[in-house]
């Protein structure tokens, strides 16, 4: 490992920040996907408060009747915020890594990823599997504008 990554950091606090502000950007852009569909899916829940609720993280109520039974609640789209801390660490690894040009582990990540999608939800809905494919393109961009003009040495 020793020679791996030569290239550090000028501007560290600079750098988090980029990373921070990018995950954000993309995860407002992906929740703009979900909450419209959301909205198809479960009228009773308008376009604002889903894409709220997706966007903090905790998701939004779905009122759906069946019948003339009790309407059934149930709680939708809540990932915590952990596709943006995720993508909050990819931002501050791909750079450096694009920067040591050493893209094979980024491809080996993004690679275990889909494979992980692939292999254990063969019936995988296509919305949200294409939602995170985007999400993942969207952040190999910005990586690599990240690297391009805010690491390039």
């Amino acid at each position: 490992m020793n020679g791996l990554l030569t290239y550090s950091v000028p501007n560290a606090s600079g750098y988090i920040l980029l990373a921070v502000v990018g995950s954000l950007c993309v995860r407002a852009v992906s929740v703009l996907f979900q909450a419209w569909r959301a909205t198809l899916r479960c009228p009773n829940v308008g376009f604002c408060a889903a894409w709220i609720g997706i966007f903090l993280g905790y998701g939004y109520e779905c009122q759906k009747t069946k019948g003339n039974a009790e309407p059934e609640k149930t709680r939708q789209g809540d990932d915590y915020l952990l596709p943006f801390v995720l993508g909050v660490f990819e931002l501050l690894a791909y750079p450096i890594l694009i920067v040591n040009n050493q893209p094979v582990f980024i491809g080996a990540w993004i690679a275990f990823k889909i494979v992980h999608r692939v292999k254990y939800a063969p019936d995988i809905d296509r919305g949200p599997y294409n939602r995170f494919l985007v999400a993942n393109g969207m952040i190999l961009v910005l990586a690599y504008c990240i690297a391009r003009f805010f690491l390039d040495p």
